[in-house]
């Protein structure tokens, strides 16, 4: 006896009640609007002194950091690659080690409260604060102050705390808070660009007497210890045709360090 199966299944005519297909709508829609929307896009006008409170709230809970970077310096068409280990402390000490290809030390920056520090090993010689400036310059072609820019690695702005705001808009795009600053002092002023969304700081410029210092840009970020961490930071100063780029690889996020690693065992002085 032979069976035969047909190749698709017989229709069948079933009736789909109209409440049905209108609930299905509804989950429809719904399915399709699950993003939420952030509580300060409901706000009719931008609340400036929020937005700063939501930085400066942000900044607190990021105090020292720890990671293998690798830096790129770029001055003049010429660039450096370096491989790195970053050390950050809780009031601002830095520390930055240049290794070689086989990880031995080639050299170790330090800034504290005692000034800038750069220890060359292979010639057995230290050089302090305007010297360190000099032989950045010489050797990597970079002469920015890391000193001012430790706040910037670990993600926030320097000094945000003190400053007051200018300006304050949501930029067309609807993507991007800008901000305009200015410290106490009045001295130098600051333009900030914010995620609309997340409120995470994307930019920050500083200017003196109307021109540009440097920029700042953070990108690539990543939660890291419950807070949201930029894994790229690179820093422009377009007047000297400088840039920094700094990528960090498996950052420790406010671990305990010793006061003793942002400090170098200099022999007496004679």
């Amino acid at each position: 006896m032979n069976f035969r199966f047909p190749l698709f299944p017989p229709r069948r005519h079933f009736r789909i009640p109209g409440v049905a297909i209108l609930l299905a709508c509804v989950f429809l829609v719904a399915c399709q609007t699950t993003e939420t929307v952030p509580e300060h896009f409901n706000q009719s006008t931008i609340d400036a002194k929020a937005l700063l409170d939501a930085l400066v709230s942000r900044q607190k809970r990021t105090t020292s950091l720890r990671s293998i970077i690798g830096a790129s310096a770029t001055h003049s068409g010429k660039s450096h690659s370096l491989r790195q280990v970053l050390a950050i402390g809780p009031d601002r000490s830095l520390r930055i080690d240049t290794l070689s290809p086989l990880g031995q030390t080639l050299g170790v920056f330090i800034h504290n409260d005692d000034g800038d520090l750069l220890y060359d090993p292979g010639h057995s010689r230290i050089y302090r604060d305007a010297e360190v400036q000099n032989v950045m310059r010489r050797v990597i072609g970079s002469g920015f102050d890391l000193s001012e820019l430790t706040d910037a690695f670990l993600g926030n702005i320097p000094g945000i705390e003190t400053h007051s705001v200018r300006q304050a808009r949501l930029e067309e795009g609807k993507e991007f808070y800008f901000l305009k600053t200015q410290d106490p002092f009045g001295l130098a002023r600051y333009e900030v660009r914010l995620d609309a969304y997340t409120l995470l700081p994307a930019s920050w410029a500083k200017y003196y007497d109307g021109a540009l210092a440097f920029k700042v840009y953070w990108e690539d970020y990543e939660p890291l210890g419950g807070i949201d961490f930029a894994r790229k930071v690179t820093v422009e100063n377009d007047r000297e045709g400088e840039q920094l780029t700094i990528r960090y690889k498996n950052p420790q996020l406010n671990p305990v360090l010793k006061e003793d690693v942002f400090k170098l065992p200099l022999p007496e002085a004679s």
